[in-house]
């Protein structure tokens, strides 16, 4: 969980809670930090937080999800990431009870053994395996029978010329571009553009600031991006003309853990 710092600093107070009115708050936390990391499991459900700075006003209660069938992987990420060199390191996201982790690396459209690595009991792994040139795919699953999977990535490793070719192609700086068509009727195409590898939210809110659609919620590599909202909330049910807002909130997974927030205008027309 992160935030961003009040000029003029103070302790923050972090309240955690799978109530959205935060009845129990069974984490309430201090910090003179903008980054809290819980250190007990979190329940599998909808977990609501909020922070505040002294004894000042709370911040907007933000969500999300915790599901007990997923790994979420963050580096190397897609679509078909370059990497230079040939022993990648791979890092992921924990998984609620898991205390060891298996990997996959398999050689795409090759007759080759899969890699397999047991018992890894951190969240990263430095492979001494030299790979070859070439598109590989990789998963992770956790224990418990190891029957939680990730989703499926791929990477591409490369010579290093390729991928200092693939770098100066990247965007420079953070965007979120106008939606397209706007107005429109009934679905908009939203781009986006990261300088880093980030983990990216992007949301959809109507004019009364209610949550409408999570249209990204996951870890994204540089580059340019697109997304279509077709003008359904996230139970799928069609929503009425009128102004809508979409906002990106994206935090780098590098050593700079730069933070990215923006929010804009459209307008349905039906």
């Amino acid at each position: 969980m992160t935030w961003h710092p009040v000029r003029s600093g103070g302790i923050y107070t972090i309240q955690v809670d799978t109530s959205a009115s935060f009845s129990t708050s069974f984490i309430v936390q201090q910090t003179t930090d903008t980054t809290f990391v819980p250190l007990i499991n979190l329940p599998i459900d909808t977990i609501h937080w909020r922070v505040r700075c002294n004894s000042g006003i709370w911040s907007q209660k933000d969500v999300f999800i915790i599901q007990n069938d997923s790994v979420p992987l963050i580096i190397p990420i897609t679509p078909d990431t370059l990497l230079a060199g040939s022993s990648p390191v791979f890092r992921w996201c924990s998984a609620v009870g898991a205390t060891n982790y298996r990997i996959e690396i398999d050689s795409c459209g090759a007759i080759l053994t899969p890699y397999t690595i047991s018992f890894v009991a951190d969240t990263f792994f430095s492979l001494l395996t030299t790979l070859k040139s070439g598109r590989y795919s990789w998963k992770v699953s956790a224990d418990v029978n190891f029957n939680r999977y990730s989703i499926t990535d791929t990477f591409w490793i490369v010579p290093s010329s390729a991928a200092e070719w693939n770098k100066n192609t990247l965007p420079k700086v953070f965007a979120l571009h106008a939606n397209l068509p706007n107005p429109f009727n009934p679905s908009t195409t939203i781009q986006y553009d990261l300088p880093e590898n980030c983990v990216v939210e992007l949301t959809v809110f109507n004019a009364q600031g209610r949550l409408v659609r999570r249209l990204v919620t996951r870890a994204m590599p540089a580059g340019y991006h697109r997304v279509e909202w077709d003008g359904r909330a996230q139970d799928n049910t069609a929503q009425p003309s009128g102004v809508y807002f979409y906002r990106i909130r994206a935090a780098g997974v590098g050593d700079n853990r730069t933070l990215y927030s923006l929010t804009k205008k459209m307008v349905m027309v039906q």
